[in-house]
């Protein structure tokens, strides 16, 4: 792949992926640097780059390649202390809708900021093929071969990731008829 093709990528799927990257780190500098990594790491290997393939998919897949590395090497520093992911707020404030009452707008903002603590929360193995179907609208095969699993367990993985959501969301008060 050209640089210049790799420019149009960028363009292409730069936001999206970035938008990702912050929703699976949850800060901020940890998602701009995963993004920046990914795409340094993207212009390393350019020429493993199928176009006619899923370049998208090559994006994603080395984004959460580095972050897996990237915890995996934290963990192994402080193995006491465990990750803290706090709801980037930024995203939060996009999804709320500026149409709304001021009151809607409130009620708006806590459901999202309660899913987005709450999806925080899971299991890694849920994490990411909900933030990958979700936010990046992956496929189920397409994140199957990204993270190397079956399209049989990305299914399981997503159903039992929303029942878990589900549950989390109701004990908290939401979605129960008042």
């Amino acid at each position: 792949m050209e640089l210049q093709q790799l420019e149009q990528l960028a363009d292409q799927y730069g936001s999206l992926l970035y938008s990702f990257c912050l929703r699976l780190t949850g800060h901020r500098e940890n998602g701009e640097d995963l993004c920046q990594q990914a795409f340094l790491k993207a212009v390393e290997l350019r020429e493993r780059i199928d176009v006619q393939r899923s370049p998208k998919s090559f994006l994603f897949a080395l984004a959460v390649g580095i972050w897996k590395n990237e915890k995996r090497k934290l963990w192994r520093r402080q193995s006491i202390l465990p990750m803290a992911y706090p709801a980037a707020e930024e995203i939060i404030q996009k999804a709320v809708s500026r149409e709304q009452q001021p009151e809607e707008q409130i009620l708006q903002q806590a459901l999202c900021c309660q899913v987005s603590q709450t999806v925080q929360g899971l299991k890694e193995k849920y994490r990411l093929p909900v933030l990958m179907h979700y936010t990046a609208g992956f496929s189920i095969e397409e994140i199957g071969k990204i993270l190397k699993i079956p399209p049989g367990t990305v299914k399981s993985r997503l159903y039992y990731a929303r029942k878990i959501i589900k549950k989390e969301l109701e004990a908290k008060g939401y979605g129960t008829e008042e």
